[in-house]
């Protein structure tokens, strides 16, 4: 018989509190931390996780996040039973455990089931998504290529690896209403680079060693909610010249990037002419649609004309932090 689930149960989760299924999770590098920990996530870097896993920093659940996941879990049951329902021959089994890897023992996962074939008498996973209208309509889930996120692909191989399990079934949901499934299998390939990445990184997390900043969101919130402004507070740069460098040369990257991009989608529009869409490979690549002009509310006169009801309807938003440069090309040398 092919071989089953080798991971070690690290701690059962049927009736385990959010709160100590976090602390669990903190030991190791579960499958939705993957993409991140090996600097393969496009929201999420190695600077955040870090300060995540070493307890700095927890994680944010806000109103929006919080809903997100009640309904993710509400489909989850939806889902399997879809799936269940299109493939007879898979029995489908829930393991409600954070499991743990025989071979390295801060990696993690939450399965969000496991399935067995009873054709060939093998086992693999199931990975279950919700996938919102916007995400499916960016390109993130192409179903016709078999393309999904790299987030995913990366949770689904970590998945294998602490399972020692060789495929998984991707199902999800798009808007609620569309049904599609993805069959993955298990590249070893793939697997050992990303577990290197990864166990490189736990490695700096253990041992207490600086993670250098990065691009994505996720580090940019960490270092928001890291220091928090003092007005009464400045510091001298003159010794980080070269990053000072970096980021001059940079912003002038970006100008000289913004003046292509532009050139190009000027050159894009002059081929489209009075069309409004643009077919490349049988696919819609562009549009060049028109629409009503945008309704605005004057602001200003509401609040000199009716005080009173711009007052009531003020809504004021989360205190934030603006970063901004003062200097001038003349100020710096590339």
């Amino acid at each position: 018989m092919a071989r089953t689930c080798k991971a070690v149960t690290l701690i059962k989760t049927s009736d385990l509190p959010h709160d100590e299924w976090l602390k669990w999770r903190m030991k190791g590098i579960g499958g939705s931390d993957a993409a991140a920990a090996a600097g393969l996530s496009r929201w999420r870097g190695k600077y955040d996780l870090a300060l995540e896993k070493r307890g700095i920093l927890t994680p944010e659940f806000d109103e929006s996040v919080q809903e997100r996941l009640h309904w993710g879990h509400l489909m989850e049951n939806v889902i399997a039973e879809e799936f269940s329902r299109k493939h007879p021959t898979l029995k489908v089994q829930r393991r409600n455990a954070i499991l743990q890897s025989r071979t390295c023992s801060w990696a993690l996962c939450n399965v969000d089931r496991i399935v067995f074939n009873t054709v060939n008498e093998s086992w693999g996973l199931l990975e279950i998504k919700n996938v919102g209208e916007w995400s499916a309509m960016r390109g993130d889930w192409d179903n016709n290529d078999g393309e999904i996120p790299i987030e995913v692909h990366c949770q689904v191989q970590h998945g294998l690896f602490v399972t020692e399990l060789n495929w998984a079934y991707v199902p999800y949901c798009v808007g609620g209403n569309q049904y599609r499934e993805v069959f993955i299998k298990r590249d070893d390939d793939f697997i050992a680079e990303m577990e290197k990445s990864i166990a490189e990184f736990w490695n700096r997390v253990e041992s207490g060693d600086d993670l250098p900043v990065d691009w994505t969101p996720g580090c940019s919130s960490a270092l928001k909610r890291q220091y928090k402004a003092n007005p009464e507070e400045s510091i001298s740069l003159d010794l980080d010249t070269e990053k000072i460098n970096e980021y001059m040369a940079a912003k002038q990257a970006e100008k000289e990037a913004k003046k292509r991009l532009e050139t190009a989608q000027n050159d894009i529009k002059s081929l489209l002419g009075n069309a409004t869409k643009g077919i490349y490979k049988d696919k819609p690549a562009f549009t060049w649609n028109e629409y009503d002009g945008r309704k605005t509310i004057d602001t200003k006169s509401l609040q000199n004309n009716h005080p009173e009801v711009y007052k009531s309807h003020l809504k004021i938003g989360k205190s934030y932090r603006k970063f901004d440069c003062k200097l001038k090309e003349k100020d710096f040398e590339l």
